[in-house]
């Protein structure tokens, strides 16, 4: 199923994996693959450039012939164009014999918050926070709470600071003070404050990259090459911070699965069958069953039909007596819209459905 990104801020990525060869070999290789790309590669370092890096990683170990530990780092990427051409580069780095992935690998999102006052970023924290149990359940164990690289790259916001799991009022309670206490000092002063108190860089949320990109990075998710994970990952990372910065208040309030995850139904789908895949049978979201709620027959052969999730589909009856979904809906409710006098100049598709059914 193809993703789809709504947010319009600007994201970055960093993948890690284990290569037999060296990370100008890859480059090379997804040089010549895509050419209207540009890929280096490169030693270690944080430089953001406008091309695709692949880079050595130390933190990264590497076993048996895939003894190199590497990284591709992304230029700053937007929309669709963005996921389009990760996409198609993940799915390279997947198919190559040469490259693999381990426990030690990591994938790690950057999203633009240069638009945010401290109050925004500090919104970041606490939804993140608020959702992380459900966050948990579609991400390998050993990145949850407990789980040795979890615990290691990217500490729980709760217990990182020695809350129990779940104590809103207390992180809450963190974060305000240190949005407070500073206040009139500047949001840089404000967000190291803040990334402080949290812990440092290796949380599920760092702030640190507020300083150096004017990002918020993602550390929590596992190990994979996969496009489908990292893009659904990154779909969900920029609209949590687009929800947090719109948001005047995060209540400390319990949410759901279905809220965390709620952006669109191919997220809220995709992340289901993560949860339930890893045991959480709980988190499983049955289909949506959709059915005809009402009828109208605009001409011997073609029907109208108003659907229960709201849409409308035309229906014809070919010679054979079979029916078919038209294409270009809208152009031939539009034909038989002027045919019955019907002024639909600005009407999407419901609309005119619906000024259709009651003519």
């Amino acid at each position: 199923m193809k993703t789809i990104i709504k947010s319009n801020r600007t994201y970055g990525v960093e993948v890690e994996f284990v290569s037999e060869v060296s990370q100008v070999t890859i480059a090379n290789h997804l040089s010549n693959k895509f050419r209207n790309l540009e890929f280096r590669g490169e030693s270690y370092n944080h430089a953001t450039v406008p091309y695709w890096k692949v880079i050595t990683d130390s933190s990264v170990h590497g076993h048996s012939s895939f003894r190199n530990g590497l990284e591709i780092v992304s230029p700053i990427l937007k929309g669709k164009k963005g996921l389009k051409d990760l996409t198609k580069i993940m799915n390279e780095l997947e198919s190559m014999e040469n490259t693999s992935i381990n426990k030690t690998c990591g994938i790690h999102v950057h999203v633009d918050v240069n638009d945010s006052y401290i109050k925004g970023i500090g919104n970041v924290v606490k939804l993140y926070a608020k959702q992380s149990e459900y966050i948990d359940s579609i991400l390998a164990p050993s990145r949850r709470v407990g789980g040795s690289k979890g615990d290691q790259w990217a500490r729980d916001l709760y217990t990182g600071v020695g809350f129990n799991r779940g104590d809103n009022t207390n992180l809450w309670k963190l974060v305000d003070n240190c949005i407070n206490d500073n206040e009139g000092s500047g949001t840089l002063s404000q967000v190291n404050s803040l990334c402080s108190e949290l812990g440092g860089r290796y949380r599920a949320v760092n702030l640190d990259s507020y300083r150096k990109y004017g990002t918020v990075e993602f550390r929590q998710h596992g190990a994979s090459l996969c496009a489908e994970k990292i893009s659904n990952w990154i779909v969900f990372c920029t609209n949590l911070v687009d929800r947090a910065v719109n948001s005047n208040k995060i209540m400390k309030s319990e949410t759901s699965f279905e809220k965390t995850f709620g952006c669109s139904k191919q997220l809220k789908k995709f992340a289901s069958e993560r949860a339930v895949g890893f045991g959480f049978s709980q988190f499983e979201i049955a289909e949506e069953v959709i059915e005809t709620i009402s009828t109208k027959f605009l001409s011997d052969g073609t029907e109208l039909r108003k659907m229960s999730n709201g849409s409308f589909v035309l229906l014809d009856t070919g010679l054979d007596g079979e029916w078919t979904i038209l294409d270009n809906t809208i152009e031939v409710m539009r034909n038989f819209a002027t045919d019955l006098g019907i002024n639909f100049e600005g009407m999407n598709t419901r609309r005119l459905g619906q000024a259709l059914l009651v003519a």
